[in-house]
Order: C-alpha cells, then structure tokens, then sequence
C-alpha cells in the first residue's frame, strides 16, 4: 500500500514539473542536434547508472511525435556493475524508463568456529528496475536527471526483492561522434 502511494506522489511530481519545464528549449527544434535524435552522456547514481556510474545514450525518433532511447551503464557497487535499458519518452524530457542490472546488494555473515573470526561479504543483487524520470536542461547542452521507481530482484536471496530506486545524475547532450 505505501509503495502504492509513493509512486502515485512521485508521478504527481514529476508531472506537475514537467509541466513547469516544458522539454529542453535549448536544444534546438531542427537539424542533427533536435528533442528527438541525439546523444547523451551521463555520470550518477542509481539503477540508470548502474549503482554508482556513467551512462552513454541515443535518442531516436520512434513513430511520429515520440522518441526512444537506448542506453548502457558501467558502475560500481560492491565491484564493478553494468546495466543496459530502454527510455521511452513521454514528454520531450519526462519519460519511463526500464532496465535489467543492478538492483540493491546484500550482505551474508559466516562465522569461522576453528579461528573464532566472522566473515562478512557484500553481494550486488540483479534484476529489473523501472523508473519515472525527468531531465532538466539549464544550459545549451548540461542537464540533470531525477527519478524513482521499483526494483525487482531476480536472484534468489532470503531478502524483500521489491526495492525502492532512484535516479541523480548530470547529463552532457550533443550532436553526434
């Protein structure tokens, strides 16, 4: 029930700055470098991220009035991560994204009963994440993002596999290689 009502607060928010913000002005409406076709790079935190990271992605066009972005993160969380996803924008810059990587960590305790030592060893825990995100560009091409959503582990650990996550980071957006 509350994870209920935080998503339904978070898509509130997020819909009522989208509003305040309406896309990315600077960027212009033509050519190479327009809202629906080009590159971001990224450094932050979260499943966007892959834990702790950065994030390289490409918008494109998708159907008449929307785009698309596909994405892939290195990070660190308890050793080196990765992650890969799929961004399907709502507004120019509100949008939802979902992917598979990192998703939490968790820890396991053994006790060595012969040296009298306890062990402790920390875990990434894989799996799904979807977002509700929002990029805020306040130059020509420098932005943040924000987000929050679920995620869900799929490996098997005797922990709550429901996860709640969320995206910070700062976006660099450009034309092309």
């Amino acid at each position: 029930m509350m994870i209920k009502r935080l998503t339904t607060i978070i898509f509130i928010t997020t819909l009522s700055i989208s509003s305040l913000f309406a896309g990315n002005p600077e960027l212009p409406k033509e050519g190479p470098h327009t809202l629906k076709s080009h590159w971001q790079i990224g450094a932050g935190y979260g499943p966007a991220y892959s834990v702790l990271g950065v994030q390289i992605k490409k918008t494109v066009p998708f159907f008449e009035e929307g785009r698309i972005g596909g994405w892939a993160a290195l990070g660190i969380n308890w050793g080196l991560t990765y992650a890969a996803g799929i961004d399907f924008y709502l507004t120019n810059s509100f949008y939802l994204g979902v992917n598979y990587g990192p998703v939490g960590s968790y820890k396991t305790t053994t006790y060595d009963p012969i040296y009298y030592t306890e062990n402790v060893s920390f875990y990434n825990r894989n799996g799904f994440a979807g977002t509700l995100n929002y990029d805020w560009f306040f130059s020509e091409n420098w932005g943040l993002n924000v987000g929050a959503g679920l995620g869900l582990a799929t490996d098997g650990v005797d922990v709550d596999p429901m996860t709640i996550r969320i995206n910070l980071g700062l976006k660099y957006a450009f034309e092309g290689f």
